[in-house]
């Protein structure tokens, strides 16, 4: 009887040691994520400031040679 009761405890002990580490590690993932996420935005935002700040005719320009390179 003793036995079982510290297997039991002994198996209460693994499963919140498990639950504890299982959610470390879905903290963790979930920072990565948002750290991705944030410099992915960044980015995205500093590509579509610096296509803002072109003028109509550098950016008719460019299309234009991109298209002769393509042909």
């Amino acid at each position: 009887m003793l036995e079982t009761e510290y297997l039991n405890r002994q198996n209460m002990v693994v499963d919140s040691v498990t639950k504890k580490l299982n959610y470390q590690v879905a903290v963790q993932n979930a920072l990565e994520d948002q750290e991705s996420q944030h410099m992915i935005n960044w980015i995205e935002d500093k590509v579509n400031q610096d296509i803002s700040n072109l003028d109509q005719d550098e950016m008719i320009n460019v299309c234009v040679a991109n298209l002769k390179k393509m042909a």
